[in-house]
């Protein structure tokens, strides 16, 4: 069985485990743990782990059919927020959690997912994109698996999104400090596992094979084909903070204007959060020197912006 997916509970203490672990040895398995059809754990997922470390496999199990991913989405949240008496800042954490994993989907969609309202999301998202946890989201996917624009986020008036001449735009100048440009490679199928897990979807790893894991041909294409989908970020100086590659593409393919949303601040600080957030989930090169030090980069960000509450 495929544990995690499903997972939209906090774990377990330790010694919340440990008294689920005796009444499991005592008792054995009281209540069937529920999968779907693909074997992925939609409820039990702590007392499935109990049994594997207790060496026991037969124990009750019902396989649940026909559901789409929303609603084994709900039905595993309806059964596991039933279950547990939820405190203020426990539901705040799942709602958390949920938008650092999936910060490309709508805030509809994790509501539902969560169990809160749809301003309960919007605040946390909000609150998240100001400390720098959460880079700002200028498209989302819905319900139905298409992608769309924030409009109300990037341009609240309605009005077209401006564009910039390709020419008055400059690298931010330590973009090169945190990340490498892209390349022509080949989708390396196992350190996209690693990234992502083991159990991601089939159509989501084709998904991260094209978008994720780019290659530069294929990304020029992209542009050359459709334009720029997605506006790029640019700071009062007119560095770039998020679009180098299209900025980069665009120059190749001889296009002289690109949109962009121009940020208010052009302070160093506010800069590089924005250059981190921005470009570092949509990168595969993980624990590498680069992507370290753009971590540490934000965290003593953080740490001085805390000092000087305080």
């Amino acid at each position: 069985m495929n544990q995690g997916k499903y997972q939209v509970m906090r774990p377990l203490t330790p010694e919340e485990y440990e008294v689920l672990k005796e009444s499991i040895s005592a008792n054995g398995v009281l209540e069937p743990i529920k999968v779907d059809e693909n074997g992925d754990i939609l409820d039990g997922h702590h007392r499935a782990r109990v049994c594997d470390d207790l060496g026991i496999t037969n124990y009750p199990k019902v396989v649940i059919t026909g559901m789409t991913e929303e609603e084994k989405f709900n039905y595993a949240r309806q059964l596991n927020y039933a279950r547990r008496q939820l405190t203020p800042e426990e539901k705040r954490t799942i709602v958390v959690n949920q938008l650092i994993a999936t910060p490309e989907l709508s805030d509809r969609q994790i509501s539902k997912r969560a169990g809160t309202s749809n301003a309960f999301v919007s605040r946390l998202r909000k609150e998240l994109v100001a400390s720098g946890q959460l880079c700002t989201v200028y498209s989302s996917i819905g319900a139905d698996g298409k992608e769309r624009p924030r409009n109300a986020s990037a341009n609240k008036e309605g009005t077209p999104i401006p564009e910039y001449p390709i020419e008055v735009l400059k690298p931010h100048p330590r973009h090169s400090e945190f990340f490498d440009d892209i390349v022509d490679r080949e989708p390396d199928v196992d350190e996209i596992y690693r990234m992502l897990g083991n159990d991601i979807d089939p159509e989501f790893l084709e998904f991260a094979k094209v978008w994720i894991y780019k290659d530069y041909t294929s990304f020029k294409l992209s542009i050359e084909t459709s334009g720029v989908v997605v506006p790029i970020i640019i700071a009062p100086d007119m560095s770039i903070l998020s679009g180098h590659e299209r900025v980069r593409a665009c120059k190749d393919l001889g296009i002289k204007t690109i949109p962009g949303i121009m940020r208010e601040s052009n302070d160093e600080d506010d800069k590089l959060i924005d250059l981190i957030c921005c470009n570092i989930r949509s990168r595969m090169d993980r624990d590498t020197p680069k992507w370290k030090k753009a971590f540490a980069t934000l965290d003593e960000i953080r740490e001085k912006r805390k000092t000087k509450q305080e």
